[in-house]
């Protein structure tokens, strides 16, 4: 099987975690095919942006543009593999599959602009009409792709992402090195600055001021625009503390990890989400973990007497607010969310993520 992979989700100015999934991933799929079987391309509105990636910057002898004639650039492949909302849409002589990682343009639209909503969702729509194939990162995500656009469930395929712990053990410099430049001091509750109509930044600000936890923990919001997210920076200019709510936006990796180590607590008041990487992130760095109960979570953390985090209806301010509180001064239930977290994490790899993606790839190869 020889196969070619459309990397341009990964060659963004900032990082996603579409980006990392593709990342982590095209690795393991070159491991397990060789690397000559794997041809990496990339769209040509991307193509100048490849000194953004590591992958793109290691493989770039092997990287080519996406343009037509597809045969002629690529080679000869048997399947193209889109890990972005993007396949071609003129008949090809080989297979296709498209990464479809949440619907949310379409289940939720109001958390998008209007016009982006629509752009997605037509992008995702025509890619999803002519696939061979589609994998998702959950089945939750899959059963939403499989309803909306009424489309034969063997086609659709659920392959979780996985986490490296090697990349997430704790740093060999001092962690509060690494902070300072961001404006860290002090003891902190770490959240997303991601899309905040989405993962509601917003509420988590409003529930980190009701809390007790907020005398002694600052709240580090990571990723997104950082101080430049109009929705968060209001929120925070209604606090009587805003200097102690840190908008840090993208940061390096090695900051990343030292965030995740040194946090008190993660949490994550999410309206909707397709996975949730960072659920996975914070859970192998041994870091106590809230969570909004939505699908997609409850896939990654799980359920029940066994989950790994502490659950609260989606948008209900107390409840994030209990558990802000219950995360930060409660050292039993701390102790045994992170146990949990280790054992729930360890059933995530890249490896087992290349290998289902390969089964996919059979699959829709024997069709």
């Amino acid at each position: 099987m020889r196969v070619a992979l459309n990397i341009s989700s990964a060659l963004k100015r900032r990082p996603t975690g579409i980006a990392r999934y593709v990342e982590s991933l095209t690795p393991e799929l070159q491991r397990e095919l060789g690397p000559d079987n794997v041809v990496l391309g990339v769209r040509p509105h991307r193509w100048s942006s490849r000194k953004h990636s590591a992958l793109a910057r290691r493989e770039r002898r092997r990287l080519r543009p996406l343009v037509m004639p597809y045969r002629l650039l690529l080679g000869r492949i048997d399947l193209l593999h889109s890990f972005g909302a993007w396949l071609p849409t003129r008949p090809v002589s080989f297979s296709t599959v498209v990464s479809v990682h949440d619907i949310h343009t379409i289940d939720r639209p109001e958390l998008v602009h209007r016009s982006r909503a629509e752009q997605r969702a037509a992008k995702l729509a025509a890619s999803v009409g002519v696939a061979s194939g589609v994998v998702t990162p959950s089945e939750f995500t899959r059963g939403r792709v499989i309803e909306f656009f009424g489309i034969e469930p063997s086609r659709v395929f659920a392959v979780h992402h996985g986490i490296d712990a090697q990349q997430f053990s704790p740093p060999n410099v001092d962690p509060a090195a690494l902070l300072r430049p961001l404006g860290i001091d002090r003891p902190f509750i770490l959240g997303s600055g991601q899309a905040p109509n989405r993962k509601r930044g917003d509420l988590l600000i409003d529930a980190w001021q009701r809390s007790h936890a907020s005398e002694e923990f600052d709240l580090v919001l990571v990723g997104g625009h950082g101080a430049e997210s109009p929705l968060l920076v209001e929120s925070r200019s209604k606090l009587s503390r805003p200097a102690r709510v840190h908008l840090v936006g993208h940061v390096q990796h090695t900051q990343l990890v030292a965030l995740y180590h040194a946090a008190r607590c993660c949490v994550f008041p999410s309206e909707y989400e397709g996975f949730g990487l960072p659920l996975l992130e914070a859970m192998v760095t041994g870091c106590p973990l809230a969570t909004s109960d939505i699908p997609a979570f409850r896939e990654v953390a799980g359920s029940g007497d066994e989950t790994a985090a502490l659950q609260f209806p989606v948008g209900d301010i107390d409840g994030c607010t209990a558990a802000i509180d219950e995360l930060c001064d409660n050292p039993k239930s701390r102790e045994q969310l992170i146990k949990r977290g280790r054992y729930r994490v360890a059933e995530f790899s890249w490896p087992e993520a290349a290998r289902a993606t390969l089964a996919a790839y059979r699959s829709v190869l024997e069709r």
